[in-house]
């Protein structure tokens, strides 16, 4: 299955986190300094939607660049403050509707 608006980021660092946690915005207003692609999870924003997993990928669709992030391009990852919550997930949240998840 293609994915028409996948942003491919072949070097995206990956930062699974909470919105207003001060050292996660250290470290990425740090890694923006340096050049680097950061991809930010936050647990508790709405950024962020799951979409499909298949044999190449893990997408996300970022709400906001209107694009698909998968998150296995990331080169690396931090874990910092659960970045992931059921709302990430969730059939409300999601652009399509039913086959997708069925």
């Amino acid at each position: 299955m293609g994915v028409s608006s996948y942003l491919k980021i072949f070097h995206m660092i990956l930062i699974l986190s909470s919105k207003f946690d001060h050292s996660t915005n250290s470290v990425c207003d740090w890694l923006n300094h340096m050049g680097e692609d950061v991809v930010r999870l936050n647990k508790d924003d709405c950024r962020y939607s799951f979409e499909y997993i298949n044999a190449e990928g893990v997408y996300f669709y970022d709400n906001i660049m209107k694009v698909h992030i998968n998150l296995l391009d990331a080169r690396s990852c931090w874990w910092r403050r659960t970045g992931l919550s059921l709302q990430h997930f969730s059939r409300t949240n999601s652009r399509y509707s039913g086959e997708r998840f069925n």
